[in-house]
């Protein structure tokens, strides 16, 4: 299952009432630790590999691989390249809302791509 921003609470909601014990195979949380109710990202657990946290975050490069062994991967500004390059405020708290807003979108198209 996965959640955005502060469906986080939904997330939560579902998981504490489904009772799905071991046939919930993974959480994956997207940039749950900049929403409104980041605590509920911030104590979001599981069995290693089985919750995933991608959050905007900065993080040097030594950093990422002890990130990536705790399941969080930080998606920063400086990742956004490509058709998004120059497209965000140089303001970092400025391009971190807009990038917040685009997220969404983002994985709707990657997927509606991927499906043909």
């Amino acid at each position: 299952m996965s959640s955005f921003s502060s469906g986080i609470v939904y997330s939560e909601q579902f998981r504490a009432r489904a009772n799905l014990g071991p046939r919930l195979a993974g959480v994956i949380d997207f940039d749950g630790a900049i929403s409104s109710h980041s605590a509920l990202s911030t104590y979001l657990t599981g069995p290693a590999g089985h919750v995933i946290k991608a959050q905007q975050s900065a993080a040097a490069a030594s950093a990422l691989p002890g990130l990536a062994a705790q399941d969080v991967f930080p998606l920063t500004r400086e990742r956004w390249g490509g058709p998004w390059a120059g497209m965000f405020d140089p303001n970092p708290q400025t391009a971190l809302l807009q990038i917040h807003g685009r997220i969404p979108q983002t994985m709707m198209g990657l997927a509606a791509r991927r499906a043909g």
